[in-house]
């Protein structure tokens, strides 16, 4: 196998930031001399998004439209009727007598708590609070632009450690720091990253059959993915302990997780032979990552299916699984849609309409984005009750 990515990395040159990025690149020469010149994928990305006032996340506001200069987007960004049609979904939850309290993980601009709180009050429920667990102070920062006046809304620094309410996150888990791997003719090689004539470059380590994380890798695949030339593919088993870590500490309550993936049948399918890494930089998205590290976005599809296993093992019940057009239908993005467009004028209508054919539509979001939902002592949320592909997460591997 080669030791190094074909093609040659790119230097960062952005004046703006060039400060920064020469700090987070000093610390990951520190990392590679802690790592003994080989740093695993997780471990760059985990410096390259959330190292303290230098990361990608920690340092910037990345969400938004392409006019404001944003590197992605959101439904929630897309259209207020993602927040108003989840709010209609959790309602069933309060009226089942949980208490009117929500945790956001990851909250972006702040949008999604707006606009949920906003149809929650419209629907005659007052919520008692709206706490927001973020790590970014820049994001918190624009949060508490967007939530000012919410009397209902805080921040928190940690999950409570007995939570009853609900557990909101979007687009949180595909951010979280992935290993990534390759099998060629039988072995397992890692990826990661050392220093080369003052750039970073790919660098991949054999892993023998001995190691858990070689198992695992194998274990994930049909033997049709073995038998390939060439699989690249990336494990995610920090969100699956985050999801555990959450589920643990809920004592009553739901929590909804809404990102981009597939269940582990799907993810890990033979078309997919080069993985799902991807960099997102002013709303164009590249599979090299290292070109413009700590000033653009990385991610990788989640694996459902390890997000149903992490929830069940922290004790909560999965309640449901959907792509995200058929949730918003069966939570009654229709009556919200209605409501909303109650005496828009004709400009305004078109784009409300246009937001909602993004969100719904299978080449956008619709089926690309799922909802995972999850209960422990209470009713589950609205928007399950059709449609359900819960089968779909224990599927064998494709053969």
């Amino acid at each position: 196998m080669n030791q190094h990515f074909s093609r040659q990395p790119q230097a960062i040159e952005d004046h703006e930031t060039s400060d920064r990025l020469s700090a987070l690149r000093e610390l990951l020469r520190n990392e590679q001399k802690k790592q003994a010149g080989f740093i695993p994928f997780d471990a760059l990305m985990q410096t390259a998004l959330y190292a303290p006032e230098l990361g990608y996340y920690t340092a910037t506001r990345p969400v938004g439209s392409a006019k404001s200069g944003a590197d992605f987007t959101t439904a929630p960004e897309i259209s207020s009727l993602f927040g108003k049609t989840l709010a209609r979904a959790i309602v069933d939850c309060f009226d089942d007598g949980l208490p009117r309290i929500v945790l956001e993980c990851g909250a972006g601009t702040g949008k999604l708590a707006k606009d949920v709180i906003d149809e929650l009050n419209l629907l005659g429920v007052t919520v008692e609070q709206y706490a927001i667990l973020e790590l970014s102070a820049s994001l918190r920062a624009q949060q508490q632009m967007t939530l000012a006046g919410y009397a209902c809304v805080h921040w928190v620094d940690a999950m409570p450690k007995t939570f009853v309410g609900v557990v909101l996150a979007n687009e949180l888990l595909d951010a979280l720091p992935v290993r990534s791997f390759a099998i060629e003719k039988g072995q397992v090689f890692e990826r990661g990253v050392t220093w080369n004539q003052e750039r970073l470059a790919w660098q991949w380590e054999q892993r023998t059959a001995k190691l858990t994380d070689s198992t695992s890798v194998l274990g994930n695949v049909s033997d049709e993915v073995k038998a390939l030339p060439r699989y690249e593919l990336e494990l995610g088993s920090q969100a699956s302990a985050w999801v555990t870590s959450m589920a643990e500490n809920i004592e009553r309550g739901a929590m909804i997780l809404i990102d981009y993936g597939f269940p582990q049948a799907e993810l890990y399918h033979p078309q997919r032979a080069g993985g799902t890494l991807m960099a997102h930089r002013l709303h164009q998205a590249t599979p090299d990552v290292l070109a413009q590290l700590g000033d653009a976005d990385i991610t990788a599809h989640v694996n459902f299916s390890a997000v149903a296993r992490a929830g069940e093992q922290g004790g909560l019940t999965l309640a449901g699984y959907l792509n995200q057009a058929r949730f918003l239908i069966n939570a009654g993005v229709g009556e919200a849609y209605q409501t909303a467009s109650t005496g828009l004028d004709p400009t305004a209508l078109a784009q409300l309409s246009r937001g909602l054919q993004l969100l719904m539509n299978e080449s956008e979001m619709g089926e690309l984005f799922k909802i995972v939902a999850f209960t422990k002592n209470c009713a589950a949320p609205l928007g399950f009750q059709r449609g359900d592909r819960s089968h779909r997460l224990f599927e064998e591997p494709h053969v």
